[in-house]
């Protein structure tokens, strides 16, 4: 996608529609492993809601059905995303030499 200067809130709705129906994927495997893991609807809308990072949302689920500690769930939830961060900024100083666009920088924005 090309960057242009047309910075309005209809573009910028137009352009994230994409993401969305891609999230609509995500949110739907996500609620189908929280029924199987007899979580509410409840549940699963809070956790949703609670937390940012979809991948730990899985990780959580997976570790509440195995019956781990709270400590366990933090730790694992916090380094896995932890390393996903320090991938994510391995890249930035390619951006300041110009090596990729703002058109890139989109990746930044979500857990992934």
């Amino acid at each position: 996608m090309k960057v242009t200067g047309d910075l309005t809130a209809r573009t910028g709705f137009k352009d994230t529609i994409p993401t969305a129906f891609g999230y609509i994927g995500i949110g739907v495997a996500f609620g189908i492993i929280g029924q199987s893991n007899h979580l509410s609807v409840l549940e699963i809308l809070l956790m949703s809601l609670i937390t940012y990072a979809g991948s730990a949302q899985f990780v959580i689920v997976s570790m509440v059905a195995l019956h781990a500690n709270i400590l366990s769930i933090v730790l694992s939830v916090f380094f896995g995303e932890l390393a996903d961060d320090s991938n994510e900024h391995s890249d930035c100083t390619l951006y300041e030499e110009g090596k990729y666009g703002a058109e890139h920088l989109d990746r930044h924005l979500t857990d992934g």
